[in-house]
């Protein structure tokens, strides 16, 4: 796991903790605006005073549907109703919008919670991209929507700034009103300002870690084979050891050594060629250890008589073929491949072993 991933995890939580919060309260403050619409709301024991009048302002400007209520207090909005203000079935549609986007919000709140672990790395950012993304559509739609209440607290001010208090009556009470209404839903919009600044920052900590998440997944399943290749993904499952396809923890990596026969029992097959070069073989001098011989060096003598053989054997079987051929007076191509250059050691008498100068000191 990288190094930051143990500040990821409260962070993650702190974030599903308070987007779960933050949507059941928005989910109740969208329920009760869709009550309000729809006249389910009851002002039987409401009567108009000067404690009531912000509640039947408050109600009436931004929430107040198409249907009639009974208990209403008579009290004449004119002088709001002639502002061009958001209308009531504007904010209808915007509780709707916060009713389904908070509703998810919450699942996906939860869900970064129980997901966000290290044992399910591998598909947190499925989760985490989800629960971004939903944060920044409400933090725009709380910043659209605060705007627009923004504006009307302007036009309500505007309104109540060319009112003398000579002249103040009613009207200009309900007028006030308004304003505080529009300020406080301008408030509630933007979530305080303080949550609107940390679901912004909570989004954009997340989305950098994604990235943090990525590159471990890829390290993990072994895809920048050349970047990653001393992680555990390189082991093998079963035995943890290093997979080896070709085998090339098992080919000798030292000199060549030339093929015999080893058995306990016997001596094994060793050629004269060995004795002319003077090696002796371990198991003829020390017969009861029963270890096989050692590796024989190949010397530059021996591999151009291999090739000079090897080119001849071709040539011979090349020639052999044409001679079948039935075509008179053409001569039979040479296909003989041009003879290795001379070595300068070829023609070196053989050495004397070691074996046949001591019989003459």
């Amino acid at each position: 796991m990288y190094s930051s991933f143990k500040y990821l995890r409260p962070i993650v939580v702190f974030a599903g903790v308070i987007g779960m919060l933050q949507s059941l309260l928005w989910i109740a403050f969208a329920i009760t605006a869709l009550t309000a619409y729809y006249c389910h709301m009851s002002f039987q024991d409401v009567w108009p005073s000067v404690g009531s009048l912000f509640e039947l302002t408050f109600f009436h400007v931004y929430f107040r549907g198409p249907c009639e209520l009974p208990y209403f207090p008579p009290i004449d909005f004119g002088i709001v109703d002639n502002l061009p203000l958001l209308d009531p079935i504007d904010v209808h549609a915007m509780a709707w919008a916060y009713l389904i986007i908070s509703f998810f919000w919450l699942i996906s709140s939860l869900t970064i919670i129980l997901t966000c672990k290290e044992e399910y790395i591998r598909y947190a950012n499925i989760f985490l991209y989800i629960w971004i993304f939903i944060t920044l559509a409400i933090s725009i739609v709380d910043m659209a929507l605060g705007i627009l209440f923004g504006l009307d607290y302007g036009v309500i001010m505007d309104e109540a700034h060319s009112v003398g208090l000579a002249g103040a009556t009613i009207n200009h009470a309900i007028l006030l009103a308004a304003q505080a209404s529009a300020g406080v839903l301008m408030g509630v919009a933007f979530r305080g300002f303080l949550l609107w600044l940390i679901n912004i920052f909570l989004a954009l900590y997340l989305f950098t870690h994604t990235f943090k998440i990525s590159d471990h997944n890829r390290m993990k399943s072994g895809v920048d084979n050349v970047t990653f290749a001393s992680e555990p993904h390189s082991l093998n499952r079963t035995t943890e050891k290093p997979i080896d396809a070709y085998g090339f923890s098992t080919r000798p990596t030292s000199t060549w050594q030339t093929p015999s026969s080893f058995h306990p029992d016997r001596h094994p097959v060793v050629d004269d060629r060995d004795y002319r070069r003077g090696v002796v073989s371990t198991y003829e001098l020390h017969p009861q250890q029963h270890h096989p011989p050692p590796p024989v060096t190949r010397r530059r003598d021996d591999d151009v008589i291999l090739r000079r053989d090897a080119a001849q054997s071709v040539a011979r079987e090349i020639n052999h073929r044409n001679s079948f051929r039935n075509e008179p007076g053409v001569p039979a191509p040479d296909y003989s491949p041009p003879m290795p250059r001379s070595n300068p050691y070829e023609n070196r008498p053989a050495l004397k072993s070691a074996l046949r100068q001591s019989r003459y000191q």
